[in-house]
């Protein structure tokens, strides 16, 4: 609470405090508005006052006048000429107050923290964008250095200035965990190999047995009535498939030799979706506003063994399924993953981030994949963090120590 009684007793005129010994008269209001603006862009984080009533002499002495009570200029009309005149808007307050018993008046001039404030039209002698401001005592016309330094703390206070906190999400606040070495099962294509592989080893040797029995003719229309019988719409409905057992040594030998194409889908879903570690960034803003316009890169150094995949792979189904099913949640949202010669570079916008609530970096974790030749070594992942109102970009350093699975005894 500011005690005005001490202000006019013992102060000095100073780059917040005037003082005035009439009120403004109207032909006295272009010194009004170039007084208001001075204060309002002056070098100072309090409210500024201008003391009507009271003349300040060089000695530090002061002579107070009073206003007649019917003198007394309405606060409206002051705010009217200052909001016509001077932009953008100043808070301004213009209110009487009792000292040893005489009325005087005081200006406040409070919340100023739009600057700079110029004139919004020609005034008098004053121009419009003319900018003045109150250093000490004296009042000037801005130069460069004053808009430099308002500019300055301008952008500072917009900038956020709390503290972020990154982690790996689902593991409290860890920034460092361990995670194992993929399984060395075989993959469906691998698994689809060996079967055909089984099967044309027993068609060879049924084949000899036939050829040595001479029955080799009887035994072809016996197959192909046998095949037909087994799997009857073979010809009507050729999007069924045929299992590998009904197939022939030529068909079996093509499907062998396609088997890596044929399988890739399979492949990559076991391999990348059922057969990956899940991992999202969880992003904690214990700040007191919010984080604007928030991205997430991560850069993960390349090393063998080390895979993440550039999209989500689905089960797979058949052509009229996807077509039927079209783009998932997951594939629609999976990070953007890209790479240089020598990092792997993960890339996401989030938006705002609200302060206290942890949130996940990514809509849809990354997948990744550790092969067995890195169990023992410690992938370094470096997360940095952008936004429009923080002084630099966060970067921070989150570590995967690489483990052999516990095997059953």
């Amino acid at each position: 609470m500011i005690n005005f009684d001490d202000l006019i007793k013992y102060e000095n005129e100073n780059t917040s405090l005037d003082f005035k010994a009439i009120q403004y008269e109207k032909g006295q209001y272009e010194e009004l508005i170039k007084d208001i603006m001075s204060m309002a862009n002056a070098d100072v984080e309090n409210d500024r006052y201008i003391i009507i009533g009271v003349k300040h002499k060089p000695s530090g002495d002061r002579e107070i006048f009073y206003i007649k009570e019917g003198d007394f200029i309405d606060s409206a009309i002051y705010q009217q000429i200052i909001r016509e005149n001077i932009e953008p808007e100043i808070k301004l307050d213009y209110s009487p107050y009792k000292y040893k018993g005489k009325l005087l008046g005081i200006f406040k001039i409070s919340g100023c923290s739009d600057k700079p404030y110029t004139m919004k039209k020609d005034f008098g002698k004053l121009k419009k964008g003319d900018p003045f401001i109150r250093k000490g005592t004296h009042v000037s016309r801005m130069i460069r250095r004053d808009l430099d330094v308002i500019i300055e703390k301008k952008i500072k206070k917009d900038k956020f200035d709390g503290k972020i906190q990154l982690s790996f999400s689902k593991y409290g606040s860890s920034q460092e965990i361990e995670l194992t070495v993929s399984s060395d099962k075989k993959l469906p294509s691998q698994r689809a190999a060996e079967k055909i592989k089984g099967i044309i080893k027993e068609k060879q040797l049924t084949k000899i047995k036939t050829q040595n029995a001479d029955f080799t003719k009887i035994s072809s229309i016996f197959e192909l009535q046998k095949r037909l019988i087994e799997n009857p719409f073979r010809v009507a409905n050729p999007l069924s498939p045929i299992p590998y057992e009904q197939r022939t040594l030529e068909e079996l030998q093509k499907n062998l030799k396609e088997v890596d194409q044929t399988y890739q889908d399979d492949d990559c879903y076991e391999f990348f979706e059922l057969n990956s570690h899940k991992i999202n960034i969880s992003i904690l803003n214990e700040g007191d506003k919010y984080i604007e316009d928030v991205s997430i890169q991560l850069q993960i150094k390349k090393i063998e063994g080390l895979l993440i995949p550039e999209k989500i792979y689905k089960e797979p189904t058949s052509n009229l399924a996807k077509i039927m099913a079209g783009p998932s949640y997951e594939s629609m949202n999976y990070p953007k993953v890209d790479s240089t010669g020598t990092s792997i570079v993960i890339y996401q916008k989030i938006g705002d981030i609200k302060h206290r609530l942890p949130i996940d970096a990514f809509k849809v974790p990354i997948r990744i994949v550790f092969l067995d030749q890195l169990a023992g070594k410690v992938i370094e992942i470096k997360c940095i963090l952008f936004g429009k109102n923080l002084i630099e970009p966060l970067t921070e350093t989150l570590k995967i120590k690489i483990i052999s699975p516990i095997k059953n005894q």
